[in-house]
């Protein structure tokens, strides 16, 4: 059923240790980075390679823009959207801010399934002494129920006539380390949609809705 009213999703500060000491003179400063969306995915014989759309990164670009791009015979589509990543000398703050509008993948319903849409959506995320702050919104949902409060990694699964194969994985207010050793550090993504997350189906790839990177300052 069509969801059409806007999600809260809750901000979160995520908060963790360091993964190796290292020397106190190797001082690495807050870094961010973000963009409104993409990814590669293959429907049938059609490809679908987008993006990275409007990407920014604190140590530069500072400011993307994008005026949205779509995929052959429109399976895949993202609207207009724009990025901002900055970093602060004097706080030593680094900072990511992503919004866009209109994301279709429509390349579903050649198999049956849904098409999915968000009519508006934003990611946001700041460094902090101990972690991050992020953020998540998104509203005009289609294709998908959601709750009200969208919860960290919100898992759908779009089932296919196989049940042992569906045909997408859609997490939404997804969020994973961005750096592998720094547990303080996290990239955070609006949605991700994984078709045929088990392999060996019509499609495969992978598409990314609104991210963002923080990387809090390492010693």
């Amino acid at each position: 059923m069509a969801q059409r009213r806007a999600r809260r999703v809750a901000a979160l500060a995520a908060v963790g240790v360091f993964a190796f000491a290292v020397p106190a003179h190797a001082q690495v400063r807050a870094d961010s980075s973000g963009a409104v969306g993409g990814g590669m995915a293959l429907f049938g014989t059609e490809a679908v390679d987008i993006g990275p759309l409007a990407p920014c990164a604190a140590g530069g670009p500072g400011n993307g823009t994008t005026t949205g791009a779509e995929s052959d015979f429109g399976l895949v589509k993202y609207g207009r959207g724009s990025g901002t990543c900055a970093f602060d000398p004097e706080s030593g703050v680094a900072s990511a801010n992503v919004t866009g509008q209109d994301f279709e993948v429509n390349g579903l319903t050649l198999y049956g399934g849904p098409s999915i849409g968000i009519s508006s959506f934003s990611a946001s995320c700041t460094t902090t002494e101990t972690g991050i702050k992020r953020s998540v919104a998104l509203s005009g949902v289609t294709g998908v129920a959601l709750p009200d409060e969208v919860p960290e990694d919100y898992t759908v699964i779009i089932p296919g006539p196989n049940p042992n194969q569906p045909m997408a994985r859609l997490v939404f207010n997804d969020t994973a380390p961005a750096d592998p050793t720094d547990l303080r550090s996290e990239s955070v993504h609006v949605l991700k949609v994984h078709l045929y997350p088990r392999g060996g189906g019509a499609a495969s790839g992978t598409l990314t809705v609104g991210s963002v990177s923080c990387n809090p300052p390492g010693r």
